[in-house]
């Protein structure tokens, strides 16, 4: 047994002994086979187990569910390994029903934290889009990097929000006034050919700038940020507003031109949005808009090194399943406490932690998390799976009395 599992687990999970050397001698690659449903599940439960408060919510629940598994697959087992097959499958939807219940606020946060990996996935997309369109408009590259930064999470946000049933425009601005900005914005910055459109961009200022505003308000962009951008378009306006002195300005783009160009960008959220490998960081100010809505707060861990060696870590992440507990140290002079992995976000850009001490929940996101391994903030529980464990020491064993038989010979 494992000494980090409660006793009574263990008691439990121990049952388990005769079953799986009996699937062993029927089905010998199990002990190989890292995937083998049989070897899957005792590491699962066993994961699972490790840390498990059987007095909490969710420990009094997964202590009934193992004690259910154990008997069906003690009543069932003969010579058909399936049941161990049918026994993960449905533990897994147990765990994806009963974790996000785990605690107070655990359901609305995973709700926030989807919202916002929604919004920056749809995000990178869109800015890619934008950068396609405004690539020809040879736009001054201040203007080009809000546009396709910042301005497209104001794009995909209205898009979200009229999409939600029964949402109706967003309060702060409309997703056609987002999307009329993107002509403005580069219209207003553009030297002026004549008088008559100096009198019109006079005219459009005042409503330029309060869409402005509503649009990094609505973001929840952070104050200098939003100052800085309004700073930028102000000195721009007052560069476009002085006389031409005698040089006829460059040829630009009309008013109509600019607006049938970007009636050509789609926002669907339906189609073909995810590209393999794709990988975007999701901004702190996203976080924090998505868990205000939610009315959720949480510990946010979203920092990176620069030259984090991600590479190294992927694996380690893509084997990472809900479930699992850590050593979480807080920080701030807490003590190290235990946290149990309750989800992770669709792409895994984010993982969501409940420590056992109670508290709020722990955000990470996926640099984040590997670079918190590699300072020790985060350490895994387990060196590894209970089953590999127990597997490699069969192994070794067998290696072993293999050596001494030829020795003999």
């Amino acid at each position: 047994g494992d000494e980090k599992i409660p006793a009574p687990l263990r008691n439990v999970l121990g049952r388990l002994q005769i079953p799986f050397l009996k699937a062993a001698l029927l089905e010998p690659q199990l002990l190989q086979e890292l995937h083998h449903p049989a070897r899957e599940l005792l590491n699962r439960l066993c994961t699972v187990a490790i840390g498990s408060d059987l007095s909490d919510r969710f420990g009094g629940i997964f202590g009934k569910e193992a004690g259910r598994i154990v008997y069906r697959i003690l009543a069932e087992f003969k010579d058909d390994v399936r049941v161990f097959a049918q026994s993960l499958e449905g533990f897994e939807e147990f765990l994806e029903a009963h974790l996000p219940s785990a605690g107070d606020g655990t359901t609305q946060c995973i709700d926030a934290l989807r919202e916002a990996e929604k919004l920056t996935l749809l995000g990178a997309r869109v800015s890619r889009s934008l950068k396609d369109l405004l690539l020809p408009l040879k736009v001054e590259q201040g203007v080009a990097d809000f546009i396709t930064v910042t301005w497209s999470r104001v794009l995909v946000l209205t898009f979200l929000h009229e999409q939600a049933e029964g949402a109706g425009p967003h309060p702060g601005i409309s997703h056609q006034e987002a999307r009329d900005m993107l002509s403005d914005l580069i219209w207003s910055v553009q030297e002026k050919q004549n008088p008559q459109e100096h009198g019109t961009l006079m005219r459009l200022l005042p409503q330029l700038a309060k869409r402005l505003r509503a649009g990094l308000q609505a973001i929840s962009l952070p104050e200098a940020e939003a100052k800085a951008a309004l700073d930028h378009f102000v000195d721009l306006h007052m560069q476009v507003m002085r006389p031409a002195q005698g040089r006829r300005p460059l040829p630009a783009p009309t008013f109509d031109e600019l607006r049938g160009r970007f009636s050509l960008l789609v926002i669907d959220w339906k189609g073909g949005l995810w590209i393999e490998g794709e990988t975007s960081d999701v901004a702190a100010s996203t976080l924090d808009a998505m868990l205000r809505k939610h009315g959720v707060a949480a510990s946010l861990h979203l920092e990176r090194e620069a030259l984090l060696p991600l590479e190294e870590g992927i694996h380690f992440l893509n084997e990472l399943q809900p479930g699992g507990s850590m050593k979480y140290l807080p920080g701030g002079g807490e003590s190290e406490t235990l946290a149990r992995l309750v989800w992770i976000s669709p792409r895994r850009l984010l993982y969501l932690f409940r420590p056992s001490s109670g508290g709020q929940p722990v955000v990470y996101a996926s640099a984040s998390l590997l670079q918190s391994l590699l300072e020790g903030k985060l350490r895994p529980v387990e060196r590894a799976p209970l089953f590999d464990r127990a597997a490699e020491s069969i192994m070794n064993t067998a290696a072993t009395a293999q050596r001494s038989v030829a020795a003999h010979n």
